[in-house]
């Protein structure tokens, strides 16, 4: 496994603590996050690409997971939306049905 480390000069949030401290410190050493031109160093680690590489593929691998139970969803979705319109058909049929008799004994 192997990394490779960027120092990356970020700004300060605060640029005022920055402005206090330093006026405060009378022998002028700067304190151990602070560098000249209000700047902080960071240590930013870039992984090897075997690490990218394998945590790309263990996000696409969630991905297909996510895709597969959403479309067992919508399969189960459909079945269920089938089964309401063929419900809802039956009772269409079975209104005409009625009315048909209710006018024949009008007659």
């Amino acid at each position: 496994m192997s990394a490779a480390i960027q120092l990356v000069n970020q700004p300060v949030v605060n640029p005022g603590f920055v402005t206090n401290n330093l006026a405060g410190n009378a022998a002028g050493n700067l304190p151990n996050n602070l560098v000249e031109g209000n700047f902080n160093n960071v240590s930013r680690f870039e992984s090897a690409p075997e690490q990218r590489l394998r945590r790309a593929l263990e996000c696409i691998a969630e991905l297909q997971a996510e895709v597969r139970t959403l479309r067992d969803e919508i399969t189960r979705s459909e079945r269920v939306s089938a089964n309401y319109e063929l419900l809802l058909r039956n009772a269409q049929v079975r209104e005409h049905e009625l009315r048909a008799q209710l006018v024949a004994g009008r007659s």
